[in-house]
């Protein structure tokens, strides 16, 4: 293969590279999405069982939101203050709608059900 064809494929996987990088709203829609998904299994708990079969998908919304708090924390203050800011009512309403879903599963199967373990500052 000829020299210019080799730059134009690498051309074309930094391309590809760069567009697949997730924008800063994505990241924090992330989260709300992980919140939203982890409140949603919650409401799923009525009993022992239900809070074991719910476990792994709050597992998985647990690190989901966590990667995307590592990326955020990351950032530079400023960024991640205006980033933040413009998602600060949907992020406050998945986090308490996620908080009351795992308080009512706490009522109804008790210690089964497992906390969120969220990170962030």
């Amino acid at each position: 293969m000829n020299r210019y064809a080799w730059v134009g494929c690498g051309l074309l996987v930094a391309g590809l590279v760069v567009g697949c990088a997730k924008s800063d709203d994505d990241v924090v829609k992330d989260q709300i999405s992980a919140l939203n998904d982890m409140a949603a299994e919650y409401g799923k708990i009525t009993d022992d069982a239900t809070a074991d079969a719910a476990k792994p998908k709050i597992e998985a919304g647990t690190k989901k939101f966590n990667e995307a708090q590592k990326t955020i924390e990351a950032w530079p203050k400023e960024k991640r203050e205006s980033t933040l800011k413009k998602h600060d009512t949907a992020f406050a309403e998945a986090m308490k709608k996620m908080n009351l879903a795992y308080t009512d599963a706490t009522r109804k199967a008790g210690n089964k059900v497992i906390e969120p373990g969220l990170k962030g500052d």
